[in-house]
């Protein structure tokens, strides 16, 4: 299959894209934006084919996938590019090599972009604004978010998503069983998805009987929709009358969030379940004087970060592993000894009832899903690889860093201070001489296997840095790949999904730059679910 470029700008997006460039344009025609000068040192600079524009242009319609056109129009030969935004100089790295070094670098600071995404996600004002801006917030922080985030916390976390679920996989099997002819029609895989992960990994941070994605289901559409349309709230301007829907879907959900916390006053307040992360940031927004609601502002930002991308890549990862038979016999292979099948529990109400015929139903099997021994890469290399493989070809994120002073790379490749620069995942994971001999758009877990020696994956190389690098790694990544892979085991063993053909399948776009990491489909994926043969009375039950 293809995994071409693909317009990264959906047609709802084009008035708030449109809206941008006319500003620029303004701005630009103001402010006669200058040609710049370019020390010897620095990224040659690219010339764009519509004078001003170009460049902003080409972003905003083919997102990462923009850069990877440059690269390949330079003959796939540059180390680092310059562009001009308006006279405003926006180093684009390509090299794997320097882009490691950039994400290392202290001197190019992510925390401008922080404070961006948070006063866009949020819609911040007054005094919270500020507290935000000048690092007070985020110092706050520091010391005390890494033990949150270690091992143990984190799997508690896991524990919890897991068992949520394990009564949406429940659900499902009830669905089946109930049917006429045990099949389900499952109009839209990514769907089903949004709702399983989404619920997921809101009950792992608030638990179960406190999430207020499951009291209110409808909040799990809001959550989307304000994903959907964060483009417009992007920009700032005027969301109200660019994003109406998206505005007051992100109005409802911070309007219930600050509901949970005028229930949580105190830390006694929470469940047992709740996540040390939430607790600590409790402790946090009271401690500088935020109210409810303003808690409720800024939690949106955690719930946002905590699904945007990981649910989408579960989409990919489930659509390209079940619809590959070869990919998913390996899988197969590897897990089902790790699953532990043993006899279920009865239920009495169930051995008194019998079925309509008067029979005792049949002895039931129970199915136990271990995450942390699916998540150990020495016991499911090929698990691991799939995991690798998916985020290698759908996190086309775009890393951002400025520099606040001037900075010269290993290589000699001089930064000027005051710039933006722009290290595309894109580039990197799709290089030929890295990824070869297999093509590097197709879907190929194999790539991370060794050919040689003792089985087991291969070293990560520089090229890939789907969760950013230096200081920024994603802190939650390995409970997402927990909850990853307690989805796929399941589904891969326990049921026959049809529908599904590499033929068919939708390419998984390029990400946007705003606020995009993997990209949803573009396009809705409709499967057929049973169970699969000889695997009818399992029960399933998933955990750490």
């Amino acid at each position: 299959m293809e995994w071409g470029l693909s317009w990264s700008a959906s047609a709802t997006q084009w008035p708030t894209f449109l809206l941008i460039a006319i500003c620029a344009l303004l701005w630009a025609l103001k402010h006669h934006a200058r040609k710049l000068e370019i020390a010897p040192s620095e990224p040659v600079l690219l010339p764009s084919a519509i004078p001003t524009l170009g460049h902003l242009l080409g972003i905003l319609i083919s997102g990462s996938g923009y850069y990877v056109s440059l690269f390949r129009k330079t003959g796939q030969q540059l180390q680092a590019a310059t562009l001009s935004l308006f006279g405003h100089k926006v180093y684009v790295i390509f090299s794997p090599s320097l882009a490691q070094a950039a994400l290392r670098n202290r001197d190019l600071s992510f925390e401008p972009f922080v404070v961006l995404a948070s006063q866009a996600l949020a819609n911040l004002e007054g005094r919270n604004l500020k507290l935000l801006k000048d690092g007070t917030l985020s110092r706050a922080f520091f010391h005390t978010l890494p033990g949150v985030l270690s091992a143990e916390p984190l799997g508690r976390m896991a524990a919890t998503g897991l068992l949520s679920m394990t009564g949406e996989i429940s659900e499902l099997c009830h669905q089946i069983d109930l049917s006429v002819n045990n099949q389900v029609e499952i109009p839209d895989l990514f769907g089903f998805v949004k709702k399983t992960m989404t619920l997921a990994i809101t009950d792992a941070l608030y638990g179960l009987k406190d999430n207020v994605f499951r009291d209110d289901k409808t909040l799990i559409d809001s959550l989307w929709k304000f994903d959907e349309t964060l483009p417009y709230l992007a920009s700032g301007i005027l969301p109200w009358l660019f994003a109406p829907r998206g505005n007051r879907a992100r109005i409802r959900i911070q309007t219930a969030l600050g509901e949970y916390f005028r229930q949580h006053k105190t830390e006694q307040d929470f469940s047992p379940q709740t996540a040390d992360v939430i607790l600590l940031r409790h402790r946090v927004f009271r401690g500088l004087g935020f109210d409810d609601l303003e808690i409720g502002r800024m939690e949106l930002t955690m719930v946002f970060a905590g699904t945007n991308n990981s649910v989408p890549l579960v989409f990919w990862i489930i659509a390209n592993v079940l619809s590959r038979p070869g990919v998913l016999d390996r899988l197969r292979a590897e897990v089902q000894s790790i699953v532990d099948i043993v006899p279920a529990v009865e239920d009495q109400q169930q051995v008194r009832m019998g079925d309509i015929r008067g029979r005792p139903p049949p002895p039931r099997r129970q199915a136990n899903v271990r995450a942390s021994l699916l998540t150990d890469e020495a016991l499911c290399p090929y698990l691991a690889a799939i995991q690798r493989e998916a985020l290698r070809l759908c996190n086309t994120t775009t890393g951002f860093r400025h520099a606040m002073r001037d900075t010269t790379l290993p290589d000699g490749t001089f930064l000027r201070a005051g710039s933006t620069v722009h290290i595309p995942t894109s580039v990197s994971h799709r290089l030929p001489e890295v990824w070869g001999p297999a093509d590097p758009s197709e879907f190929e877990p194999a790539r991370w296997l060794k050919t040689s020696g003792a089985p087991g994956l291969i070293k990560a190389p520089a090229a890939y840095f789907p969760f950013g690098g230096g200081k920024h790694l994603c802190p939650g990544r390995g409970f997402a790949y927990a909850e990853n892979a307690g989805l796929l085991v399941t589904l891969a063993l326990g049921f026959t999904i049809s529908g599904l053909v590499p033929e068919t399948l939708p390419p998984c776009p390029m990400a946007n730059l705003i606020g995009e990491g993997v990209p949803k489909p573009r396009q809705k994926v409709g499967v057929r679910i049973m169970r699969r043969e000889g695997w009818e009375d399992v029960d399933w039950n998933l955990m750490w």
